[in-house]
């Protein structure tokens, strides 16, 4: 391998990842320096279940707990690039940059970046998945700023000379050896903040979360008829039992990311909705998840203290609309628009738009 590195400054992060078998409390600082050392912003070292992502033991590893905070409720929407991973069966693999297995307009219409690198500005990864068991994988990953340029090829190869070690560490740590239960899952399941089911190849629903029994009560893009989901739309539905059947069906399971999600219309309304195989007690099922609920304008204008306005510009932004587009769909400026997002950051003491819409985001969840 052709790479200009200091031998003894990798010598040094291999001796700190042997110690950490022994004391699990240093990951935390191996980490950061490792993000220094890739100039990296952000950093990923969790387990996450292979079939309903969660999160499983990342709080034991405790490496960032301001991140386990704002990304715990995102555990089932996986990065396009661990999917991808999975997809490929490239558990095990070395580390390896995102845009060769992800193209950037994939990734940016990608549910984690709708729901969480859009906000913090996440665009460019490197990682590696190490296979746990046959349930789970420890993800370790490295994300920049989309002002950032791509990770290059002498960054794979830094990492790389300590990708065995870390697949060394897992296999002698003690961390990962207890997985929650699935009345543990489920409980985390019944507290999302966006639809969820579980569905039989047949679409019987095996399980639905309480948001998603409030869309079927409203027959909200979905509904139900004995017992099954269904559709307004009759195509639709033919295409969501297509896509249900080639998620379990063995043959068909490395699927290109578009089978991954569907579209559904609501009358003049549509909805992304996003398909994973899991497995329930030996079972094998698809969980069917919807987005996470918007802001109501109207809440944040009580709870924070801003203009109506200036709330409707905040939610819509949040939302995933740009400057132009709000602009157009309120019939003002794209200068009143701005003026009116500068007001907000003076009261709300921020800085910009990632903080807004973070913010914002976080009012969901209450």
């Amino acid at each position: 391998m052709n790479i200009n590195v200091d031998v003894n400054r990798v010598s040094d992060y291999i001796d700190r990842i042997y110690q950490a078998i022994l004391t699990p409390d240093d990951i935390p600082e191996i980490m950061s320096d490792l993000r220094s050392e890739v100039d990296a912003p952000y950093s990923s070292l969790q387990v996450e279940g292979i079939y309903n992502h969660s999160l499983d033991q990342a709080h034991l590893i405790d490496y960032d707990s301001t991140a386990i905070n704002q990304y715990s409720d995102y555990f089932i929407t996986r990065d396009p690039w661990t999917q991808k991973l999975i997809d490929r069966g490239a558990i095990d693999h070395p580390f390896q940059s995102a845009v060769r297995m992800v193209s950037d307009k994939d990734y940016r219409a990608s549910e984690f970046y709708q729901d969480w690198g859009r906000q913090h500005g996440v665009r460019y990864a490197i990682g590696s998945g190490f296979k746990v068991d046959n349930q789970h994988i420890l993800k370790l990953a490295f994300q920049r700023h989309c002002d950032h340029q791509a990770f290059a090829d002498h960054d794979e190869q830094f990492l790389n000379l300590l990708h065995p070690h870390f697949g060394q560490w897992l296999r002698l740590s003690n961390l990962f050896k207890d997985q929650p239960s699935h009345h543990e899952q489920k409980d985390m399941l019944d507290g999302m903040n966006r639809p969820v089911w579980l569905l039989s190849s047949d679409l019987t629903i095996k399980y639905s979360n309480k948001m998603a029994e409030q869309w079927l009560k409203q027959a909200h893009f979905v509904t139900l008829k004995d017992q099954k989901l269904t559709t307004r739309d009759y195509d639709q539905y033919c295409q969501l039992q297509q896509k249900v059947n080639a998620l379990l069906t063995p043959e068909k399971q490395r699927l290109s990311g578009n089978q991954h999600a569907i579209s559904l219309t609501d009358g003049n309304q549509s909805e992304i909705f996003w398909l994973v195989p899991v497995s329930v007690n030996h079972q094998r099922l698809v969980m069917l998840v919807g987005r996470k609920q918007n802001a109501d304008a109207r809440h944040v204008h009580k709870q924070f203290g801003i203009s109506l306005r200036q709330a409707e510009i905040s939610t819509r932004l949040s939302a995933g609309s740009h400057v132009a587009e709000i602009a157009s769909d309120l019939n003002i400026s794209v200068n009143t628009v701005r003026n009116q997002l500068s007001s907000s950051f003076r009261k709300l003491g921020i800085k910009n738009q990632s903080e807004l819409v973070e913010l914002i985001h976080h009012t969901c969840d209450r």
